[in-house]
């Protein structure tokens, strides 16, 4: 009976052209011998994540999900902060999936030396850790998935290598985005205002435009009112326009949704691509 009236709604779903929008219907196809309902894993986002310096992705164990890992610096160094940005994606895409629970552990030499404190939610898709490497060396990331929206599922993994130390593997300079060690001086913590959110609600809300925002919160990075480690203007030609996502990661920032290091992997994209000059 269930089958039935799935089936029956299925035409209207589809008239509406909502099917992307709801958890688990990717898609419906329909040949001579059968009616197949394709199930996808999570709702997903129409948007891609653009590419990273030093990003890794990995399939989970169970083959669920795809896993992309960009540390921040492309080459962490030790006794110094950085960012590990995590990002959950539909299988051979990028396309960030919703409402991901998961656990983030950093090993060496089969020791664990970092775990998050409980499984930790996220709204968008992605989220950011940050940690300081006391030694150099080899590591292993390992992300494990332990809800999609809102639902407890198997718990399935993704490991990744990271090398700490290694200068020589730096990859050189871009014009699309700077891959360039910064200056250890600097503060290496991220530093927003609360009250920058009220210039956000006003973009988040097509009251200023993109060229406004940018100018906005140009000013406050130059002046070190606002303060993202590791982000440098590259030489070159900027990239073009914002991309969506970051917009996106700005209203669940304004929401409250998401923390200040999540919301500054947008404003390091920004400056890394040259939108906003430092």
């Amino acid at each position: 009976m269930g089958k039935i009236i799935l089936f029956a709604i299925i035409p209207l779903i589809l008239s509406l052209g909502i099917v992307s929008t709801l958890p688990f219907i990717d898609a419906l196809q329909k040949n001579d011998d059968e009616t197949e309902l394709h199930v996808s894993y999570g709702s997903y986002t129409r948007f891609e994540i653009d590419k990273f310096d030093a990003e890794q992705i990995s399939t989970t164990d169970l083959g669920n999900l795809d896993v992309l890992l960009a540390p921040s610096p492309s080459v962490p160094q030790p006794k110094q902060y950085m960012s590990l940005h995590i990002f959950f994606l539909q299988p051979d895409t990028r396309h960030p999936i919703n409402h991901i629970d998961y656990k983030a552990f950093i090993l060496k030499d089969g020791d664990e030396v970092y775990s998050s404190s409980g499984p930790v939610h996220t709204h968008s898709g992605q989220d950011t850790v940050s940690y300081k490497f006391l030694t150099a060396g080899k590591y292993q990331v390992k992300v494990s998935v332990l809800g999609v929206d809102f639902v407890d599922v198997p718990v399935e993994t993704a490991l990744f290598s990271l090398d700490v130390g290694k200068v020589e593997d730096e990859k050189p300079a871009q014009t699309s985005q700077s891959s360039k060690m910064p200056d250890t001086t600097q503060q290496t913590k991220t530093k927003i205002p609360d009250w920058v959110k009220e210039v956000t609600k006003f973009w988040v809300a097509d009251q200023i435009d993109d060229s406004g925002f940018v100018q906005v919160i140009e000013y406050l990075v130059q002046q070190g009112i606002i303060v993202i480690p590791y982000a440098e203007t590259p030489e070159g030609e900027a990239a073009i326009g914002i991309p969506i996502w970051i917009k996106s990661s700005a209203e669940f920032w304004v929401k409250g949704n998401i923390s200040d290091d999540e919301f500054a992997i947008g404003l390091e994209w920004l400056i890394n691509n040259g939108i906003i000059r430092v």
